[in-house]
């Protein structure tokens, strides 16, 4: 199983998200965990050990760049 989180800013809240996929990591471990988030944020998921893979996804640069 899969999960994309998609929550690119707010420091604040990718704090308060990341206790909740911590919880649904300790109940199932295999599942594989991923994150949208704007650049400059992702050191704290990358901490975290256990977001798989981080998406960075930058403010003004459209859906076409993030897709690259």
């Amino acid at each position: 199983m899969k999960i994309l989180v998609i929550k690119p800013s707010s420091l604040g809240d990718i704090v308060h998200g990341l206790r909740i996929v911590h919880q649904v990591h300790e109940v199932l471990p295999s599942v594989r965990i991923d994150w949208v988030v704007k650049k400059g944020l992702e050191d704290i998921l990358y901490d975290s050990g256990f977001i798989e893979k981080v998406y960075l996804f930058e403010r003004g640069g459209g859906f076409l760049k993030f897709l690259k």
